[in-house]
């Protein structure tokens, strides 16, 4: 249904990192230690917390954001709540802003109303689902009738296959009579499959989840963009021929840059007109 702006879904942990540099978020000069390693720290901390909850409480390792926080909290002792609690706010406002609706995951929500089924949203997330809600709101969907399930909530999720079952005992539906759709093999399509599900494998968005060599480039953000350029579900944006493809992947984001360095430029030397001189000027 949604799809975001950046490569991988860590990258978002970078776009927050440049902001908590720019913004003031710190109460304390102490604090401040945070932002160097923030991607890497956010990181950790959600590994840790899945591991404490775990060790604690057995079960599968299914936790929320806040969680996530404490364990950042826990480590970093000189940030204080309010601070972290900005923190917290601050990633929020980053998903909204990465976030879009996704063409072909748009279509089969509205058809999926329009025919009059029964929708229910799933997903394996460490969101609350209010925030999953706020969430979808923000891309243009309408869900204020569309229950909202979150593994953190329920601790619980579609990659064990035990939250579809949470599912059918509260909404009480058939099984038999489902179409899940999602885009992740293992959870989404063969684990709902072997609990006799019918499944529709959203195949038109992908992300990479791997090693990415863009975390080695000084502009990670930059890097991010332009390899998401790449993916599949992007294809919706751009007309299906070469010429458009290359004009949209190569020289879109070559003109961007040029362009935004050249308005830095009139910024810093305080130029107010700019003439441009070119022979044939058919790029510009």
């Amino acid at each position: 249904m949604v799809s975001r702006r950046i490569y991988r879904p860590r990258d978002l942990f970078s776009l927050m990192q440049s902001t908590l540099a720019t913004e003031k978020f710190f109460i304390s000069a102490y604090e401040i230690g945070i932002i160097d390693n923030f991607p890497e720290i956010r990181v950790q901390a959600e590994v840790s917390a899945r591991e404490n909850r775990v060790r604690r409480f057995g079960g599968e390792p299914e936790i929320l954001i806040s969680e996530i926080y404490d364990e950042i909290l826990k480590k970093h002792p000189q940030l204080s709540p309010a601070t972290v609690k900005k923190i917290i706010d601050l990633e929020i406002q980053m998903e909204k802003i990465v976030l879009y609706k996704n063409a072909r995951g748009s279509c089969l929500f509205e058809k999926a109303i329009s025919d009059g089924c029964k929708v229910i949203l799933i997903s394996d997330m460490y969101l609350p689902s209010a925030i999953l809600k706020e969430l979808l709101t923000s891309c243009g969907y309408d869900i204020s009738n569309i229950p909202v399930y979150s593994s953190g909530e329920e601790r619980y999720s579609k990659n064990s296959g035990k939250l579809f079952s949470i599912v059918k005992k509260n909404e009480n539906v058939d099984i038999a009579s489902w179409m899940h759709v999602g885009d992740n093999v293992h959870a989404d399509i063969l684990n709902a499959k072997k609990l006799g599900i019918n499944t529709l494998h959203a195949d038109w968005s992908e992300y990479n989840h791997g090693i990415s060599n863009h975390w080695k480039a000084k502009d990670i953000i930059g890097e991010s963009i332009c390899k998401t350029l790449l993916l599949k579900q992007v294809s919706a944006f751009h007309q299906n021929d070469p010429l458009n493809e290359i004009g949209f992947k190569v020289f879109g984001p070559l003109l961007l840059g040029y362009v935004s360095w050249l308005a830095n430029q009139l910024k810093i030397h305080k130029i107010d007109k700019a003439l441009f001189l070119a022979r044939d000027a058919h790029l510009i």
